[in-house]
């Protein structure tokens, strides 16, 4: 895979919209404000078809979707994502990626790297949920593992341990869960602070005070508004350990360090493994919940290297 420099957000134009239509009320945001500020360039949107789950019927009755390409299967999403950058480069794009599942997050950012020669720059936005009080209780665990085949790894005899890099989310145990099965050499917890005061207390909670970690360094506060620091800073991990260590990262929290971990593991493949931990499936509408976007618009930007 290629490297990537990040950019000014605020210094790029995108030619081509992705975006998804969910059952999250937020879903549409970037959309909605790509619309209202009159975007011109292409709308491709992917259709999770959700029935009447939570806040889907209205998102997908919204008249400014008339404006944009739907589509329905994920297959012939990506085939159309990469006719577009075949037949109009270079491309400028911007990806949202506030609520993409995390293996169709990864299979996009996949498409963009094996493209990246008909791709002039990509911007990243994330609309953060505004609070609303998470479960306290453990869930089922419905898929753990890689989130796509490309971030299995490598087999490396030079590096026998494991490091750990988990993204700290709202979900009760469930970093505890993932530590107990992988049972890691070293544990980095990434935990979000930035948008609401009341999240971090809840994260902190849910995560039970953190009490897995061996020593206090190993707890790295991010600034969710500023997705460049996050982002030199979790190379800068994983550069590191991957030295010594196989690294696995488990991105969990906001789906904007989620979209992080999948770039740099992109740009150092096939050395690091990026896994999905989720409880949340189709026919497990009980393990979803509705978000509302806090208002917060968060970006990120970069172009591939030559």
């Amino acid at each position: 895979m290629c490297d990537v420099i990040l950019l000014d957000p605020k210094s790029t134009e995108s030619d081509l919209f992705i975006g998804c239509v969910g059952y999250e009320n937020r879903s549409l945001e970037a959309y909605k404000k790509n619309m209202a500020s009159d975007f011109v360039g292409h709308s491709l949107i992917f259709d999770y078809c959700s029935g009447d789950l939570l806040s889907y019927p209205e998102n997908r009755s919204n008249k400014l979707l008339n404006k944009a390409q739907l589509i329905e299967d994920f297959g012939n999403f990506i085939e159309a994502i990469s006719e577009y950058l075949s037949e109009n480069e270079p491309v400028s794009v911007q990806l949202d990626v506030t609520s993409f599942d995390r293996e169709k997050l990864a299979q996009i950012l996949k498409n963009l790297f094996d493209h990246s020669s008909q791709v002039a720059t990509v911007t990243i936005c994330y609309f953060p949920m505004a609070f609303s009080p998470p479960s306290h209780s453990l869930e089922i665990v419905r898929s753990f593992g890689p989130v796509i085949p490309a971030f299995i790894g490598e087999a490396s005899f030079s590096r026998d341990a494991l490091a750990l890099i988990i993204g700290a989310g709202y979900e009760y145990g469930r970093a505890v869960g993932a530590i107990d099965m992988l049972e890691p050499d070293r544990i980095y917890c990434m935990s979000p602070v930035g948008t609401d005061p009341r999240f971090e207390v809840e994260i902190e909670r849910n995560n039970l005070e953190f009490s897995f970690l061996d020593e206090d360094e190993l707890l790295q506060r991010y600034d969710l508004l500023r997705p460049e620091t996050l982002f030199y800073d979790m190379r800068r991990i994983v550069e590191f350990e991957n030295q010594e260590r196989n690294v696995l990262i488990l991105p969990m929290g906001p789906k904007i360090f989620a979209a992080v971990s999948i770039i740099l593991a992109l740009v150092l493949h096939p050395s690091i493994m990026v896994w999905r931990h989720s409880t949340a499936t189709t026919n497990a509408p009980s393990s979803t919940s509705d978000a509302i976007a806090s208002g917060a618009d968060i970006r990120m930007a970069f172009k591939f290297s030559d």
